[in-house]
């Protein structure tokens, strides 16, 4: 049968994969930092609370649960309530 991965799209995959690496550890470094696992577990599931909560912006806050919600560490209850994953839970203290 052969190879059925085009040439250099391996590499290209590896690059890929190196360069947004760096990006998931940052976005979990920064669930981490402003406690979102501890407040989601407290029921403060709504990025407008957790943004007052941490004193954060409520739009860089929106887009770092987004961002969390991307990597299976938050799922979306309806609009813009959040609940944990057993991944972010990890980070629970």
């Amino acid at each position: 049968m052969g190879n059925l991965v085009p040439a250099g799209a391996q590499d290209y995959w590896r690059m890929t994969t190196m360069v947004t690496g760096y990006w998931m550890t940052q976005i979990v470094r920064a669930a981490a930092a402003f406690n979102l696992a501890d407040h989601l577990a407290a029921g403060i599931d709504t990025p407008d609370a957790i943004a007052a909560a941490e004193s954060t912006d409520l739009d860089a806050t929106r887009r770092l649960i987004r961002a969390c919600a991307s990597l299976g560490l938050v799922t979306s209850v309806g609009g813009e309530h959040f609940t944990g994953t057993s991944l972010l839970s990890t980070l629970h203290k």
